[in-house]
C-alpha cells in the first residue's frame, strides 16, 4: 500500500475513545449523627469509633460503608430483616 492509501484508510477508521481520561471518582461520605435520629435507622445504626467512613449495624453486628444508599440497602437485606425479628444483642 502506498502512503496515500494508508492515509485514506486511517482517516476512515473511527478513533477509539480516549480511555486515559480520568473517570469520575466516587466521593466518600462520613458518618452523620443525624442518621441515628432517622426513624428507619435509630434502632440499629451506630458510628464506628475511629473510622468516620464506617457505620455499624448493632443488630447484625457488622460494619458498613457510611453512605445513605448503603444503609438503605442493608435495611432491606434478608439478614437484617431476620436480625430485627431475632436480635443477636
Amino acid at each position: 500500500m502506498s502512503d496515500l492509501e494508508d492515509s485514506y484508510f486511517r482517516d476512515r477508521i473511527p478513533e477509539k475513545p480516549n480511555l486515559t481520561k480520568r473517570l469520575q471518582t466516587h466521593k466518600k461520605q462520613k458518618f452523620r449523627k443525624e442518621w441515628m435520629d432517622h426513624q428507619d435507622f435509630k434502632v440499629w445504626l451506630a458510628p464506628v469509633i475511629g473510622e468516620p467512613l464506617k457505620a455499624k449495624c448493632k443488630l447484625c453486628v457488622i460494619d458498613l460503608t457510611a453512605e445513605l444508599t448503603v444503609l438503605k440497602k442493608h435495611q432491606t437485606s434478608q439478614k437484617h430483616k431476620l436480625s430485627v425479628v431475632q436480635p443477636k444483642i
